[in-house]
């Protein structure tokens, strides 16, 4: 009789000693859940900016006005673009939050690359408009458990990047 409770006693010890590791496990894997989870919310809201700003590039008269080129980012940056009657304040809100303003250069963490190329290799001009018009974000994130845990890389590196073919406009 004894023995049988000195054995229920040894067990109870050692689901004590296993339940942290258990626990460990688990928040480990709750929050690789949670971070995978939003760094694919970021990817796909860039990849949706990515695309509303290739549209726009398509569609517009070929020109590498930087009125445009403004516009584009503030499209990627807002999901909309100034216009004379709306202009774009403090009070507008961003796709992801912690992306800089249009104007905001410094340790900017992301980066909007429009590339028109045309099927023949030339260069584009106004009288030869391009053929496809690419848009690629960089977007540098830092990953939330790193406030918990410092480790891994500083960054990730999100880059989606959306090609159209261009449309000339009439």
């Amino acid at each position: 009789m004894w023995a049988r409770k000195r054995l229920r006693e040894s067990r109870r010890g050692q689901a004590l000693i296993e339940l942290p590791f258990a626990f460990l496990l688990l928040i480990v894997f709750v929050v690789g859940a949670v971070e995978f989870a939003r760094l694919f919310h970021i990817y796909n809201t860039l990849q949706t900016a990515a695309g509303m700003g290739a549209r726009y590039v398509a569609s517009r008269s070929y020109s590498r006005d930087t009125d445009d080129l403004k516009k584009t980012r503030q499209l990627i940056t807002y999901g909309r673009y100034e216009t004379p009657g709306q202009p774009i304040g403090p009070e507008d809100k961003k796709l992801l939050p912690g992306m800089p303003t249009p104007n905001d250069r410094r340790n900017d963490p992301l980066q909007i690359q429009i590339v028109a190329e045309r099927a023949d290799g030339d260069t584009p001009r106004r009288n030869k408009p391009p053929t496809f018009v690419t848009v690629r974000i960089n977007y540098r994130i830092k990953p939330f458990y790193q406030a918990i845990l410092p480790i891994g890389g500083d960054t990730f590196q999100i880059q989606p990047e959306v090609t159209l073919r261009y449309i000339q406009p009439n």
